[in-house]
């Protein structure tokens, strides 16, 4: 598979504006922005993004608060205004459809919620499905991509952009040894570079589509003496627990 998030999430969008079901278009669009979101905070997905309640979030500061019931207890997470955007376009959205269906919204309604605001749980196929869609070249190291994908994509990204391993101990929930371990220098580093040439930040490239991340061939290409480890959407590492 490759490792290109804009591609994968402008597969996951065209998908969403596909003619389906009703009920189809809204689990589609529904995974536009669960990948979005894990993408830009580092959540671990599915689990805690399921407990993440729209009293959890606070958009007037930018903020997210994460559920003592978690894997590491309650902690911050700090977002981007892209993803306070994304996040508003998205409760507008989950109260227009339930209106529509006769439910009023609530704001301990789950934030990835059907229009009758019971939480959407199955996220796992139909990620699996748009990472088919987008017919990524097979990897050398054959490990496939996975939902938490988007959280080493989140820390590879952070850490390039300089924020240092104390801060992504706390905003991520894990311990700064397991990600001194996963994320090493060199390709933090190299990231980074390629970053500032682009005039890149968190792999954006304007406010208006903030959605360009450092893709392996690109990488590969600015640099064909190193191979870097994780960037743009990596794969999964069965069994890490960052």
């Amino acid at each position: 598979l490759g490792d290109d998030f804009d591609r994968l999430m402008a597969e996951a969008e065209k998908w969403a504006k596909e003619p389906a079901r009703a009920i189809d278009t809204v689990r589609r669009q529904l995974l536009c922005d669960w990948v979005y979101i894990a993408r830009w905070t580092g959540l671990r997905v599915p689990h805690e993004a399921e407990l993440l309640r729209w009293s959890d979030i606070r958009l007037d500061i930018n903020m997210l608060f994460v559920s003592q019931d978690t894997k590491t207890g309650k902690r911050e997470v700090p977002f981007e205004p892209h993803v306070a955007a994304r996040f508003a376009i998205l409760k507008q959205r989950q109260r227009q459809l339930a209106a529509a269906d006769g439910f009023t919204f609530a704001e301990n309604w789950p934030v990835f919620a059907l229009p009758d605001g019971t939480a959407f749980r199955n996220f796992g196929g139909l990620f699996n499905e748009v990472v088919a869609l987008c017919a990524f070249a097979p990897r050398q190291d054959e490990m496939p991509y996975s939902p938490y994908s988007l959280r080493h994509t989140y820390a590879t990204f952070a850490l390039a952009a300089g924020k240092d391993y104390a801060w992504l101990e706390e905003v991520m929930g894990t311990s700064e040894k397991m990600l001194k371990t996963h994320y090493k220098s060199g390709t933090i580093e190299q990231s980074r570079r390629y970053l500032e040439s682009k005039g890149l930040l968190w792999g954006i490239r304007d406010t208006d589509k903030p959605l360009g991340l450092i893709s392996e061939t690109a990488l590969a290409a600015d640099d064909s003496r190193r191979r870097p480890l994780i960037l743009g959407m990596v794969p999964a590492v069965a069994g890490t627990g960052v």
